[in-house]
């Protein structure tokens, strides 16, 4: 009789805690998404609302989306939806504070009277958006003050963008993001100290001497045995101005701190003066859903989305993660964007006079099947383009984004372009004596980008283009001329890359699979870059890193 009691006694305090999660477990788990995550008052971002639910069960729903408490509008989830999703499009008000204090709210009421309460962190940025600049058509082929030397076959489409003129450009200074669940808890290393040149004091020392050597021949030793005094005072100003200019070589020849002295991965946000160039993630589901590839403020944004299983339960979708490059010198950086309809979703983005591009990126909140293209254009723009949303999704947009940096001493980077055939390989090329730092596609059923040695490939299973993005390898810049490290292998294990010894990476691409949503993972690997297919089956897969050797030394 005992034992009986006991035993239920037990099941009371499981039995209250399954009654009283009931109700919570019934309920949907939805997810609440902003793009852009960061933007200036007046700017216009585009709030997402989706609930895990199969298309009938969304209707009917209704979703409320407030900003900082404030009711800003009211969706209902149509009757027979695609998507169990709801979106709005939301002005930021002059009234909203410079900073992180911010949060969207959207409350999800489904058809079960259940309710999801989703909030999303939002920074509103301290400079209004500076109007894109118009751009201006580029030169097919390079004048003589661009190169000294015609660009080898096939011809880049673009020139150096001419721009004399700085305009100075806000530092981003947004507070970086969460690391996701699963990521390594990557960090930046210590800033690195130049292990190059010596001691100015034995040049001061020896300019001195040869001064006071000068006055003593002068004054101490011509004066007395009467030589004239132009010439006592023509070998004292030799030995003063002969003295002074060794005293300053070591000023005279010093080389200027470079821009970029080494890179890292994050699994959070690069530190905020550094600049977040090139991201990857690693996907738990058999097939990621990547919505997002693109540069934010301080890191990348590529996270892929989980998908949800045979029994209704929602997948995690995976971690993310940034390749930040460590500036040596203050380099003002900004990531541009803009807006895209869904029912025509192609669009590009400029830097502004006196920027230079460095990378950009996409955001389709729809998806990217079908996905035809991104990539550096010239002048000094990113491009990136998708299939339309469908018919019966309710109006949405999306955004295309460009990393702008001013690099110093007339340092800039311009593209060049390629097309090719469905099939073939199309390979865009630096001029002659350039480096690349990075590139893209356009063209559907894409099988592979990449980068190779002075240029940028694209493996197309259609008609399309490849992109390249190019520098002048300088000590200002920071960087010596880059190089491409490859490694092949089974497609359905991880296939990994690596630079040499501690040489930067800067970027990375693939070939294998039957497009970019075949990738699960793209990741940074063991000081490089890894690639995993989907369902490979043993078909071979490629993994590229694009590295360069810095002129100061980790």
């Amino acid at each position: 009789m005992r034992v009986r009691r006991l035993a239920v006694a037990g099941l009371l305090p499981v039995t209250w805690l399954i009654l009283l999660a009931g109700p919570a477990l019934a309920g949907p788990n939805g997810a609440l998404t902003v793009a852009p995550p960061t933007a200036p008052v007046g700017a216009k971002v585009t709030l997402t609302y989706s609930a895990p639910y199969a298309p009938d069960q969304c209707s009917p729903g209704t979703v409320q989306f407030s900003f900082d408490g404030k009711a800003i509008g009211q969706k209902q989830i149509p009757g027979t939806p695609q998507h169990c999703t709801a979106t709005v499009i939301y002005t930021i008000p002059a009234s909203a504070a410079c900073g992180g204090n911010h949060a969207f709210k959207a409350v999800f009421i489904d058809n079960s009277q259940n309710k999801d309460t989703r909030t999303a962190g939002f920074i509103v940025t301290c400079a209004t958006k500076s109007p894109t600049p118009k751009p201006t058509k580029a030169s097919p082929t390079p004048t003589k003050t661009l190169r000294t030397q015609a660009p080898a076959t096939p011809t880049p489409s673009a020139s150096v963008k001419p721009s004399p003129t700085r305009v100075p450009t806000r530092t981003a200074t947004a507070t970086p993001a969460a690391v996701p669940t699963g990521a390594p808890t990557f960090g930046p290393p210590p800033s690195q100290q130049d292990t190059g040149g010596g001691s100015s004091a034995p040049w001061l020392i020896g300019g001195g001497l040869l001064a006071l050597a000068g006055i003593g021949a002068g004054v101490g030793l011509l004066a007395p045995r009467g030589a004239s005094k132009p010439v006592v005072a023509t070998v004292v100003a030799v030995g003063l101005l002969g003295g002074g200019a060794l005293a300053a070589l070591p000023t005279l020849t010093a080389q200027p701190d470079p821009a970029i002295r080494s890179s890292y991965v994050t699994g959070a946000g690069c530190s905020l003066s550094d600049l977040p160039i090139f991201g990857g993630y690693h996907a738990y589901d058999t097939r990621p859903t990547l919505k997002h590839f693109h540069p934010d403020s301080t890191s990348w944004s590529s996270a892929p989305e989980g998908s949800r299983n045979e029994e209704g339960d929602t997948l995690p979708g995976g971690p993310s993660y940034t390749l930040c490059l460590r500036v040596g010198r203050e380099v003002p950086h900004t990531v541009r964007d803009k807006s895209v309809a869904g029912s025509a979703p192609a669009g590009a983005v400029s830097c502004q006079s006196g920027e230079s591009l460095l990378s950009g990126g996409f955001y389709y909140p729809w998806g990217i099947e079908g996905f035809v293209g991104t990539h550096p254009e010239a002048p000094v723009r990113w491009a990136a383009a998708t299939a339309p949303e469908g018919a019966d999704d309710p109006p949405i947009s999306g955004h295309v984004y460009a990393l702008c940096a001013e690099l110093p001493d007339g340092v800039h980077t311009y593209a060049t372009s390629t097309a090719g055939s469905a099939g073939a390989t199309a390979t865009a090329r630096c001029f002659p004596g350039d480096a690349v730092l990075g590139g893209g596609w356009s063209g559907r059923s894409i099988r592979g980008s990449h980068p190779v040695d002075g240029g940028w490939a694209a493996e197309l299973g259609e008609a399309g283009s490849a992109y390249a993005l190019c520098y002048k390898p300088s000590r200002a810049f920071g960087l010596h001329a880059s190089y491409v490290r490859t490694a092949s292998g089974s497609g359905d294990v991880d296939v990994a890359a690596s630079c040499d010894g501690d040489d930067a990476v800067i970027g990375a691409g693939w070939t294998g699979g039957h497009g970019w949503d075949s990738l699960r993972h793209f990741e940074p690997g063991d000081h490089g870059w890894s690639v995993n297919l989907v369902q490979a089956d043993g078909t071979e897969a490629s993994a590229y890193v694009l590295c360069a050797r810095p002129y100061v030394k980790p």
